[in-house]
């Protein structure tokens, strides 16, 4: 018996592990190919909605102070979301 068989007489069935190995491989080989990654501008692009749905409100109700600062904020924002779309896109 060598020791690849008393591991799988020690842990269980030889079927079980099997399938574990290849979810396990599959797994990794989807993770290397970039199936997985999320976009990373997502989150991004999520808090500039809402800086500008919060800058629409502060005009709204009459807060123009902060209705500035929300916008320079959310602008700023964008252009960040710019250059990473760009570098992403360039490689």
């Amino acid at each position: 018996m060598n020791v690849y068989e008393s591991l799988f007489t020690k842990m269980g069935d030889r079927k079980f592990l099997l399938k574990r190995f290849l979810a396990i491989s599959l797994f990794r080989t989807f993770t290397m190919f970039g199936l997985f990654k999320s976009n990373p501008t997502k989150k991004m692009r999520k808090q500039y909605d809402a800086l500008l749905e919060k800058a629409m409100h502060a005009q709204r109700n009459g807060d123009i102070k902060t209705y500035s600062l929300l916008t320079a904020q959310s602008e700023k924002l964008w252009k960040e979301i710019e250059t990473l779309e760009k570098n992403t896109q360039g490689t």
